[in-house]
């Protein structure tokens, strides 16, 4: 039933009700069994199947929520009806490949098939280490707020994005690898947390892992640079 929402459920009911009126009119036309009771059993038998939908529907958007690990200490929970991806828990994330080939010994990510439908990401604030490759190609995530609490984002972690126009950096960051906003050419608003002496202390491995690479606005506490 995934996917099934109003329209279709609406859909399935005319059907069940077109046959019911059929199968009606064929009992009535030979006389097999009195009117009233067959109308009875026929209502009680459309109410029945429209319970059984309205049921089924009702259990499909209690389980849109679909959860896994993403570290030794960290979980993700990805939010169909939202598009939000939540990573909670603690410590650093796993890295991952692109595709079972890219890289020896690291799986692709475990929420791949949601990456299109993911519009928002949410990152607990005991999370230090974002892994390689674990948000790129994310293409409707247009805003990032890193907690502060992270301390280094890994490879190609939010390569990809390509709509991705707002990137919020807690003071926390120290180390930002190769690419790690590779092909995010969108961004245009980069906020930082820390002082200015810090955000050029800041190790960034490549020039695609400074979110300022496609000439976006530094903000240092709200203001412009």
């Amino acid at each position: 039933f995934r996917g099934v929402g109003c329209t279709e459920t609406a859909k399935i009911c005319i059907i069940i009700m077109g046959y019911f009126c059929l199968i009606f009119k064929s009992f009535v036309k030979r006389k097999e069994v009195k009117m009233k009771h067959l109308f009875k059993k026929g209502v009680a038998f459309l109410l029945a199947i429209l319970c059984a939908l309205n049921f089924a529907v009702v259990s499909f958007a209690e389980e849109t929520v679909v959860t896994g690990t993403c570290g030794e200490n960290s979980k993700w929970s990805f939010d169909e009806a939202s598009g939000k991806l939540t990573i909670s828990g603690y410590g650093e994330m796993n890295d991952y490949a692109i595709n079972n080939n890219s890289i020896p010994y690291y799986y692709p990510v475990p929420w791949a098939d949601y990456k299109p439908y993911v519009k928002l990401i949410e990152i607990s604030s005991d999370i230090t280490y974002i892994g390689m490759n674990t948000f790129r190609d994310c293409i409707e995530v247009t805003e990032l707020i890193l907690p502060e609490g992270v301390g280094r984002i890994g490879t190609s972690a939010f390569g990809g994005c390509k709509k991705l126009y707002s990137v919020k950096i807690p003071e926390s960051i120290t180390v930002i690898d190769s690419g790690a906003f590779l092909n995010s050419q969108e961004i245009k608003e980069v906020y930082y947390a820390g002082s200015f002496e810090k955000w050029n202390a800041i190790s960034f491995a490549s020039k695609e892992s400074n979110p300022l690479r496609y000439e976006g606005k530094l903000y240092f506490h709200g203001d412009l640079v």
